[in-house]
């Protein structure tokens, strides 16, 4: 699997694309899950660095923000 925080110098070419970094948004459900799972797959393939983002939303239900 593809180390978190490490770039590689030459990233491997599959089929003339070259990839570095691959990005996997999660909500932590199962679904997301599976995403992930297909992002360190891809990662691995490219020797790329895999970076996992999680965002927890901060208001309150009922609560409305000015946007």
């Amino acid at each position: 699997m593809a180390k978190s925080g490490k770039t590689s110098p030459v990233s491997k070419r599959k089929n003339g694309v070259s990839i570095k970094k691959v990005l996997c948004a999660t909500d932590l459900s199962q679904p997301s899950q599976h995403a992930l799972s297909k992002a360190a797959e891809v990662a691995e393939a490219y020797d790329a660095t895999l970076v996992v983002v999680h965002i927890v939303e901060t208001t309150h239900p009922g609560e409305h923000q000015q946007v």
